[in-house]
């Protein structure tokens, strides 16, 4: 959009003369003929630089920079007054106290007047984009303090926190002006990987240009979560930083945790059915499966166990397969007492589980 000018006289050849001088402007030029009018514009749009006469009949340029003062939008607005009857001090020192930029007394050169609006109109664009980009800064923050990843600023060098944005402020109970952040704390993990120092961490992104450090911590409801920290340094006006983006990703190492679990077991079940398949002794296939099941990490099983089969004909059971357990006390009692006196016999009888507690409760595991 381009600057607008507003040029106020009361008389028409004077209201042309200064439009033509100015036309080579790269501006909107807006014309009023009298103080009225000259009101209406200005409370209708903004101007960079207003051209005012500073005597007319209805409301002179005195009167309108009285009632612009008055309001938020036009106290600002530079005034250039411009006038052939008030040339004394006193209008001149009138129109300054009341905020007028500048004041012209005709006649005077044209080419003063061009010079003068140009500084004014380069003025207001430099204004403009000061705006602008505060704006977009304004825009960028509410964006990063939108994101759900914790974006935070150190000093590199002290390691001192110096911004954080908000989600990074609510997660850490963090509360601006930040204090020195001390990089140890058990909640700073997501930053400093175990047994580290800060300065640590900063060699190591200098050195690396980027740095993901995995951690975890827990959140204020007492549950852990995972993160994962990207780390790098950054210069801005020659001043060093280092940025750290800290992304929760507990759903995905609980997804990825789930596919693993999920992989041991189609293995497991690929082994055991293709060792019922195959045309082995029931034994050996009795002693894979308690491998396989024996070795699923999830499981958290005991590296060592047996199985027995019940012998309904002799009534007592027989060791069909066992691992790391061959000089074990029980696989002697179990095979060598009645059921009747064996928790193990007992289970096999009644089809039901017995667990490491029953074990516990008889010592001897022999109720005989």
């Amino acid at each position: 959009m381009k600057p607008r000018i507003l040029i106020v006289d009361d008389l028409q050849k004077n209201l042309l003369a200064t439009a033509s001088l100015l036309e080579e402007l790269d501006a909107e030029l807006v014309l009023a003929d009298n103080g009225q009018e000259a009101l209406l514009q200005i409370m209708r749009g903004e101007f960079s630089v207003i051209l005012l006469d500073a005597h007319m009949p209805d409301l002179d340029g005195f009167e309108i920079l009285k009632l612009m003062n008055g309001v938020k939008k036009t106290k600002h607005i530079p005034i250039i007054f411009i006038s052939a009857v008030y040339k004394d001090e006193q209008h001149l020192f009138e129109g300054y106290d009341l905020g007028a930029v500048d004041y012209l007394v005709k006649p005077f050169n044209p080419q003063i007047l061009l010079a003068k609006v140009k500084v004014f109109l380069e003025l207001h664009r430099h204004k403009e984009t000061i705006r602008k980009k505060d704006q977009e800064l304004k825009l960028f923050r509410n964006l990063i303090d939108r994101t759900d990843d914790e974006i935070l600023i150190f000093d590199p060098q002290t390691g001192l926190l110096l911004d954080a944005n908000a989600t990074a402020v609510e997660r850490l109970g963090l509360s601006p002006p930040f204090a020195p952040f001390e990089m140890t704390m058990p909640d700073c993990r997501v930053i400093c990987p175990q047994g580290s120092v800060w300065r640590d961490v900063v060699r190591e992104v200098r050195h690396r240009d980027k740095l993901l450090v995995e951690g975890g911590r827990f959140n204020q409801e007492g549950k852990f979560r995972h993160t994962e920290a990207n780390l790098q340094l950054l210069t801005q006006n020659d001043k060093e930083y280092l940025l750290a983006v800290v992304r929760d990703v507990t759903e995905r190492k609980e997804t990825e945790a789930y596919n693993l679990r999920l992989q041991h077991a189609q293995r497991a079940n690929y082994i055991l059915l293709h060792t019922a398949l195959e045309q082995t002794t029931l034994t050996h296939k009795l002693h894979i499966a308690l491998d396989t099941i024996s070795t699923v990490p999830w499981l958290k099983v005991q590296a060592k166990g047996a199985i027995f089969i019940l012998n309904e004909k002799n009534n007592t059971l027989e060791l069909a397969a066992q691992r790391n357990v061959a000089d074990d006390d029980i696989l002697n009692h179990c095979t060598q007492i009645p059921l009747g006196h064996c928790l193990c016999g007992q289970a096999a009888q009644e089809k039901r589980i017995i667990f490491s507690a029953d074990f516990q409760a008889e010592p001897h595991h022999d109720q005989g």
